[in-house]
């Protein structure tokens, strides 16, 4: 039977049975067995597998965050699988804390993007309160790093790109910061699509801190890839704070270490504040000098030298992601290449005296000659360092031919697959969001003329309509 925790509660020693008091104070620190003298570490919560309570039956611990234990579990009225993410009691104490902290996830939740993970119902499990959140079939990239070791360069770059992307959509669309972007938050799925867990989440519980940070001081925590705003205790903060947690979760994807190291959180958080940024060149032959530069960038401790916008990073990071696959031409390359196309003849002729119309015609021809040689190498320049035209597929229009097409307008098809997704879970999901879906549908078919698009379109309409009573059938659009 397990103890519900509150603020003075009893915990089961695991060698000798006996059962020791302890307090919320005490979570996550090392304690004594009363009988046996057995060291344990006060657990974060009282929830632990196998637990069935209310809708939901848990089945097996996750991990743990900077504001508690997160739990897979199944939701028993239609065996649904969700995440659980149970608070820290010691954090909760306060009411008005935890109502800032309910009004906030129900604000994360209006996040219109199926890969920003946000909360759908929150409430109280064996004394506990909880976020339940959907479940995303992938693993988090503190895990893979474990397991696997870092990742490429370039794959990082890629899973950097998805991320910033989303962030920068939470910013501009809905002015909402992560604050507590580290890659346990980050979950990447087989497929190579990015997700992102606990947006804004412990905004009201970590500002200020009602306990000690070093009590929070467990593996993949944020005080390893905090701003030197959120560690000086300021909440007013923007973009750029994430921008530096990304950077710092860039650092630790890319060398398998974390950007600063210390005996306890307090060292950490005192680099955070005031070493120099690190250079990931040092910790892994592997990354680039590039990389190593935009990581600096990132990373910079007054938030004014770092990169002011998600715009800037994605600017960056593509820029990086281009030159390695595309490479770069410099100014060195195109004399090399002018010089060995040079025809030594036209040359000699060039040199040699003439008069009269002869030699206007000369250096006529010498000029157009000139003008030509400049013309492709614009065009080579051009070739070399733009992104290849994937509609194309690298067929280039001969002599003669008859012009291309008008490209037919599309969504693109990863974006279009995952908005069509979260739009039907939507609408079965909650029934009051029938009319709201059938109005994201028309927006969706507004964008395309693809008749493959349109024909998904046409099917997930009539999935949610499905979900509308008569009365707002009748009143809805008509499939499009």
């Amino acid at each position: 039977m397990q103890e519900k925790w509150g603020l003075n509660e009893e915990v089961k020693c695991k060698v000798c049975a006996s059962r020791n008091r302890v307090t919320a104070e005490q979570i996550n620190t090392k304690q004594k067995c009363r009988s046996c003298q057995n060291e344990y570490i006060v657990p974060i919560t009282s929830i632990s597998a196998g637990l069935v309570q209310g809708d939901y039956w848990v089945q097996r611990k996750i991990g743990s965050g900077n504001v508690g234990e997160t739990f897979l579990a199944k939701r028993v009225s239609d065996n649904t699988k969700v995440f659980l993410k149970v608070l820290c009691p010691s954090l909760t104490g306060d009411p008005q804390c935890v109502n800032n902290f309910m009004i906030e996830i129900c604000r994360s939740h209006q996040v219109d993007n199926a890969h920003i993970v946000s909360a759908f119902e929150t409430g109280k499990l064996h004394g506990h309160y909880y976020i339940a959140t959907p479940f995303v079939n992938g693993e988090c990239l503190d895990q893979r790093i474990e397991r696997d070791g870092p990742l490429s360069e370039k794959e990082v770059l890629k899973v950097a790109l998805k991320t910033a992307r989303l962030l920068r959509h939470a910013w501009q669309d809905y002015s909402l910061v992560h604050r507590s972007l580290r890659p346990s938050n980050i979950l990447l799925t087989e497929t190579s699509d990015v997700y992102l867990l606990d947006m804004g989440n412990s905004k009201h519980l970590l500002a200020p801190p009602p306990t000690p940070l070093d009590r929070l001081n467990f593996q993949g925590t944020v005080a390893d890839y905090v701003s030197p705003e959120q560690a000086q205790g300021i909440t007013n903060i923007d973009c750029t704070s994430d921008i530096y947690s990304l950077g710092a979760t860039l650092f630790y994807l890319l060398t398998g270490t974390k950007p600063y190291r210390g005996e306890d959180t307090t060292q950490v958080l005192e680099k955070h504040l005031r070493s120099k940024a690190p250079d990931a060149t040092k910790r892994s032959k592997q990354v680039s000098a590039e990389t190593a530069m935009l990581i600096r960038k990132m990373m910079a401790k007054d938030a004014g030298e770092r990169i002011r916008t998600w715009h800037g990073v994605i600017k960056e990071i593509k820029g990086i992601l281009k030159t390695m696959t595309h490479g770069v031409a410099t100014a060195e390359t195109l004399k090399t290449q002018l010089k060995h196309t040079t025809n030594p003849k036209a040359e000699t002729l060039a040199m040699k005296p003439t008069s009269g119309l002869d030699s206007k015609v000369l250096i006529g021809g010498g000029a157009a000659a000139l003008v030509a040689v400049f013309v492709i190498a614009a065009g080579a320049i051009l070739m070399i360092n733009q992104e290849p035209d994937k509609t194309t597929k690298g067929i280039s229009r001969q002599a003669g031919a008859a012009a291309v097409a008008p490209e037919v307008r599309r969504v693109n098809p990863e974006a279009f697959a995952s908005r069509i997704k979260w739009i039907v879970e939507k609408a079965e999901r909650y029934p009051n969001w029938g009319h709201k879906c059938m109005a994201r549908l028309d927006e969706l078919r507004q964008q395309t003329d693809d008749p493959k698009q349109i024909k998904d379109i046409q099917a997930a309409t009539k999935k949610v309509r499905r979900t509308l009573t008569p009365a707002e059938s009748a009143s809805a659009p008509h499939a499009p």
